[in-house]
């Protein structure tokens, strides 16, 4: 799954407190469902498309599509979407298919 957000500005990203504390909370809440963070990066422009005033990119792994649809119910879960409420202004996620080596 890919993540792209645009934070409040209030967080501070990328080194405020509550920002932090919002990551630690989703690496939480995915790793209950048994998925990890893969990586985040910051937005530094697009070629095409409008992603202005986008922040971040966020990989994450899901080990299934059902563990994907249980994330709203895992350990940690309620924290994790208070904080959502509180840092993202707006977001896409986008699910990508399964796959467990890239092609090139």
């Amino acid at each position: 799954m890919l993540n792209i957000n645009r934070y409040q500005s209030a967080i501070d990203f990328p080194d405020g407190e509550i920002y932090r504390a919002y990551m630690a909370a989703i690496q939480h809440s995915v790793g209950a469902v048994g998925g990890s963070v893969l990586w985040r990066a910051e937005v530094e422009g697009s070629v095409v498309g409008d992603l202005d005033g986008f922040h971040e990119v966020l990989a994450v792994w899901y080990p299934t599509h059902d563990a994907f649809l249980a994330l709203p119910t895992a350990d940690g879960a309620k924290e994790m979407f208070r904080y959502r409420r509180i840092c993202v202004e707006t977001a896409h996620i986008i699910e990508l298919s399964d796959f467990s080596t890239p092609s090139v």
